[in-house]
């Protein structure tokens, strides 16, 4: 999975690391029901710069893929028409905020 950034970069998550070091029996039940609520600590990578247009298109398969989140209050055509209009990362994430308000 790839983040976008406002700075112009694409990063990934390269470690995902707890605030403190887990008992082997939480490591055991976390495989089973018990879910552990735990605060880590993410490091990314970076991928490289992208275009806007690279945003703009995963945002457009998002859309396209969508299983009524993105387009609860919003129709996919509205939506995908505003990204494509999109001049800005700002833009786009105003695209997004616009789809999780009625």
């Amino acid at each position: 999975m790839s983040l976008f950034h406002r700075d112009g970069h694409r990063y990934e998550v390269a470690s995902a690391l707890p605030a403190r070091p887990l008992p082997r029996l939480s490591k055991l039940l976390a495989a089973t029901i018990y879910n552990p609520r735990l605060t880590v600590r993410y490091e990314y990578r970076s991928l490289g710069r992208y275009e806007l247009a690279e945003l703009k298109r995963a945002l457009l398969t998002a859309i396209d893929r969508d299983d009524d989140v993105l387009t609860q209050f919003h129709e996919a055509e509205d939506l995908k028409r505003r990204v494509e209009a999109a001049a800005s990362f700002d833009d786009v994430a105003e695209v997004l905020q616009c789809a999780a308000t009625e």
